[in-house]
């Protein structure tokens, strides 16, 4: 059954698809990548400290 609608809708799900990928993929895509960030910077400046992450990211 699911082979029938996957043929028929080749070109739909092209439309619902940009919408679908910027909205429940593009939010949770982006939002994980600068949260990852900001949280992992703090947690390494105040425990590790400015210097240590600086020097390991040039080494």
């Amino acid at each position: 059954m699911p082979a029938a609608p996957a043929s028929p809708n080749p070109t739909p799900p092209a439309d619902p698809l940009p919408e679908a990928t910027a909205d429940p993929i593009g939010a949770p895509a982006p939002a994980s990548k600068p949260v990852v960030t900001p949280a992992a910077g703090k947690s390494a400046a105040p425990v590790e400290g400015p210097s240590s992450p600086t020097v390991i990211l040039e080494v």
